[in-house]
């Protein structure tokens, strides 16, 4: 079977972040809500996701 390059690419990123965190779940958690922080356009409000979802359901 041939290897994947680009899943080879996301293993070796989850191996680079998993050593950051020396397999902390809570340091994982830490760091992605720094992460957040530092970029709030990246997150998803679901409160607003469900709201625009109903208007569209209605619509129809």
């Amino acid at each position: 079977m041939r290897s994947d390059p680009i899943l080879r690419e996301v293993y070796r990123m989850k191996d680079q972040l998993a050593a950051e965190v020396e397999n902390d779940v809570d340091k994982l958690f830490v760091l992605l809500r720094e992460a957040a922080k530092e970029h709030p356009e990246r997150m998803v409000n679901l409160s607003k996701t469900k709201a625009e979802s109903s208007a569209d359901a209605s619509i129809k």
